[in-house]
């Protein structure tokens, strides 16, 4: 039995190295693509359009560059896989990156599993434009989840997930219903003292 345990955890581990390796080779193709835009107008003599091209990629990166904050790296690690995943919806969901997470490490694998299951509701809803999404990390024992929907019935998947999260991680986390409007839920995972 333990054996099967082991056995399923490291497909486990495998099937979100092979996510990682895939959002790696779509950032890489990615960027190529993006240099070569830019030699293409840099050859044709249009520096504005050459210039504007290279505003645009950098923008688009913008989400990635504040992950880089995080030292958590099973969490950096699933973020950069889902805003990778997203492609032209990355203006959908927005991280908001403003301390380290230092003090959740040794919570890193389980508050990865936490927002994984919540963020596969929401990657979803997002590429059907229903979901607009804001992770915000503000530092200390708080991280909080800003959903916004026109459609109401999103933000009940999103709330029905977050009953099925509730009861799975009481021991180890508080996830928390800060605010709750038709269109509009505030979530706070907070972190309980061992």
């Amino acid at each position: 039995m333990q054996a099967i345990k082991k056995e399923k955890g490291c497909e486990k581990k495998v099937a979100f190295l092979q996510q990682m390796l895939e959002a790696h080779r779509t950032l890489r193709h990615d960027f190529m693509n993006d240099l070569q835009v830019i030699l293409g107008y840099l050859q044709m003599g249009q520096e504005d359009k050459a210039r504007d091209y290279v505003r645009k990629a950098a923008a688009s990166l913008e989400g990635f560059h504040s992950l880089a904050r995080i030292k958590l790296p099973a969490l950096q690690s699933l973020l950069t896989c889902f805003l990778t995943s997203l492609h032209n919806e990355r203006v959908f969901f927005a991280v908001e990156i403003e301390d380290d997470l230092g003090a959740w490490e040794e919570d890193d694998i389980i508050l990865t599993r936490l927002l994984q299951k919540l963020l596969t509701v929401l990657g979803e809803e997002i590429p059907e434009k229903n979901l607009k999404t804001r992770l915000q990390v503000t530092g200390g024992p708080s991280v909080y989840i800003e959903v916004f929907s026109p459609k109401s019935a999103s933000v009940g998947k999103v709330l029905g997930a977050v009953c099925r999260l509730q009861k799975k991680f009481r021991g180890r986390f508080a996830l928390l219903v800060k605010k709750e409007e038709e269109n509009l839920i505030l979530l706070e995972i907070i972190k309980r003292k061992a």
